[in-house]
């Protein structure tokens, strides 16, 4: 009786490589080489075939006389983001030009930290006059959106009471899209895209797109980052299109998210993929001078048509010239507002950041913009360590004496003096009409919880 395919002995065929891996403990699982007992990896013998490191991830490696093939099926090309029509290196970037000492800060100097930056009672004075000329600019609300604090909030809860604080201002603002449908059904509109900047997992535009849902309305979501995560959020947003779609065959809205893996110093956001004529830039915690790079990619997209975007060689000079971002040209991109949370003052550099004159015609060198950027981290400094009161709350500041919460205080002044000029920016050179800083959570859920708006 003949034997059974799978009874048929192969062992030579598929004979295993005899190496042993000692850290792993264990032999090799890769097949021999014919005529040898030894995987590719592990042979003596010589070989005609030679591999080679991947040209995208230098990491793995291929075979030379497959290269050819692999490079447009290779898993990490979609990292990579030079060459791609939207890809323009460091037009949003900056330059190091405009400061009264000369040149700007060199990319190698070494970023002041509180205790090394000067604090004498001239540089607090101005602080203190700068933040007093521009309060206004604050939005004044009787409570921040998450009244009902828990007595210790969560992760989860951290994140949720933000997302939902974020959501309320961008309603409050008008920057949210509006139901349009005659009957009980969702609408989509599909010339409004969300763009979240610094998107990370995208747990801000899960929560955005499932408020919309709620509210039978929705849009296109573009998530932008330079590096890879774990997509959780793409995975449950894409779960739930999948049963919407089942549930409901005349349902039409957009599938999922659509990622730009790429730094924003180098995106012309007219040019990426799935951006509508209409958009809305979001963001949670935008780090530094990341900021800065957001709003200046909005005042190029906001100037340039959908067709023709700015050279790194123009983007200086167009940075300056008068826009209307309320009035958008036709066959323009228009992004309509924006709304970030703001995080990580202390990493702003002189050349990202968007308003240099602001601090010129204040009468701040570079050198009180850069103790500004140092100072700003002491809001964020946390309580006082019990049992460490003395050590505290006695800080040399020059010649004065602080105490813990006078340190925070300050802090707190040196950021939002930062985030006046940024602001400034949006109302002067982008052309918003409405520009607002806003407490939109309590210190319990965040200490860095101030939302930047403009519309």
């Amino acid at each position: 009786m003949p034997k059974r395919k799978a009874e048929v002995d192969d062992s030579e065929s598929k004979k295993i490589c005899t190496f042993v891996l000692k850290k792993k403990r264990r032999q090799c699982k890769f097949n021999c080489i014919a005529g040898s007992d030894f995987c590719i990896y592990h042979t003596t013998q010589p070989t005609d075939r030679k591999r080679v490191a991947c040209p995208i991830d230098p990491n793995h490696t291929v075979w030379a006389d497959e290269l050819e093939a692999h490079i447009p099926k290779c898993p990490h090309a979609r990292f990579v983001s030079r060459g791609q029509p939207y890809f323009e290196e460091d037009v949003n970037a900056g330059s190091d030009d405009g400061g009264p000492d000369g040149a700007g800060t060199p990319a190698h100097k070494k970023r002041l930290s509180a205790a090394e930056a000067p604090c004498t009672a001239e540089f607090i004075a101005k602080v203190n006059k700068l933040y007093d000329d521009y309060t206004h600019l604050i939005f004044n609300q009787d409570e921040p959106s998450s009244t009902h604090v828990p007595e210790e909030p969560t992760k989860t809860t951290k994140h949720t009471v933000q997302h939902v604080a974020i959501t309320t201002h961008l309603k409050r603002i008008g920057l949210w899209p509006q139901h349009t449908s005659t009957e009980n059904q969702a609408s989509t509109n599909l010339d409004l895209t969300f763009v979240e900047f610094g998107a990370g997992k995208g747990g801000l535009s899960l929560h955005v797109r499932t408020e919309m849902t709620a509210d039978k309305c929705s849009c296109k979501h573009l998530l932008v980052d330079r590096k890879n995560f774990r997509k959780k959020a793409d995975a449950k947003a894409k779960a739930k299109s999948n049963k919407d779609a089942e549930a409901d065959e005349a349902d039409t809205t957009p599938a999922a998210f659509s990622r730009v893996y790429i730094d924003i110093k180098d995106l012309l956001l007219a040019k990426s993929p799935d951006v509508s004529k209409e958009c809305v830039a979001i963001s949670k915690h935008l780090c530094g001078c990341a900021t800065d790079l957001t709003i200046r990619c909005i005042a190029h997209a906001n100037k340039q048509p959908l067709s023709q975007l700015p050279s790194s060689a123009d983007a200086t000079s167009s940075s300056s010239s008068s826009s209307t971002a309320t009035q958008p040209l036709a066959g323009h991109l228009h992004v309509k507002g924006l709304c970030i949370a703001l995080c990580c003052h202390q990493l702003i550099n002189w050349k990202s950041y968007v308003n240099k004159q602001y601090f010129i015609d204040n009468q701040f060198s570079q050198s009180d913009f850069e103790n500004v950027v140092a100072h700003s981290g002491w809001a964020v400094c946390g309580p006082a360590r019990e049992g460490k009161e003395d050590e505290l709350t006695l800080v040399a500041a020059g010649t004065l004496k602080w105490s813990h919460q006078e340190k925070q205080l300050f802090g707190r002044k040196c950021k939002r003096v930062l985030d006046f000029g940024r602001l400034l920016y949006l109302k002067e050179q982008c052309g918003y009409n409405g520009v607002q800083l806003v407490e939109y959570v309590q210190p319990a859920y965040s200490l860095e919880n101030f939302l930047l708006l403009a519309w």
